[in-house]
């Protein structure tokens, strides 16, 4: 099970891109949020050059990329580098709404979808990360399995949801991928830990 879930952690990265580039129906639309998931990524490699780590770790998952630091990072920093992601793209709807006007609308509404998704207490993404270094920086065990139970509440509520609007919009596909799998990767962390008790 687990060499299953390797191997599609490998796949999906490129599966996701793919679809998110193909899955909607004006190449515009498409290419612009390509355009705001870089402007999130390289906030989060900036506050690593700021801090100067020279090589940060970049590697794909289920719902894009993810960028560790090669180096220990305090709890603070490691929120820091969880929080800079959506910074940036909030950051880069300012600029663009203060130097453009209208013209940027599309992309500044891009911008924001990513950050508040990105937000989301939601294990892998930049909410769940922040919240989890938090709460480890305080020795809260409890808030951290409160977490985990939110996290999973919340990819299963996406995954029922995606099904729903697959079935009214007839679309939407690769959203029901990433929230199936993500599923199918946390019963499989429940299975794993279910295990190491017995």
């Amino acid at each position: 099970m687990q060499l299953f879930f390797r191997i599609m952690n490998q796949i999906l990265p490129i599966l996701f891109w793919v679809c998110l580039i193909l899955g909607f129906e004006e190449p515009k639309v498409a290419l612009l949020t390509v355009v705001a998931a870089i402007i999130h990524e390289g906030g989060h490699l900036a506050f690593l050059k700021i801090k100067g780590i020279k090589r940060p770790d970049l590697r794909g998952v289920i719902s894009g990329f993810r960028i560790r630091s090669s180096s220990m990072l305090t709890y603070t920093e490691e929120t820091m580098l969880y929080l800079s992601g959506p910074l940036a793209n909030i950051c880069a709807t300012a600029v663009f709404t203060l130097l453009c006007g209208n013209a940027t609308e599309l992309l500044s509404a891009l911008n924001i979808a990513t950050a508040i998704s990105n937000l989301l207490p939601i294990e892998g993404y930049d909410g769940y990360g922040a919240l989890r270094s938090i709460f480890e920086m305080r020795g809260n065990e409890f808030a951290l399995r409160v977490l985990e139970g939110i996290s999973s509440g919340i990819i299963f509520t996406l995954c029922i949801l995606s099904i729903y609007f697959i079935d009214r919009f007839g679309g939407g596909y690769w959203i029901f991928g990433i929230f199936f799998f993500s599923m199918l990767n946390q019963l499989s962390k429940w299975l794993k830990n279910v295990k190491s008790e017995d």
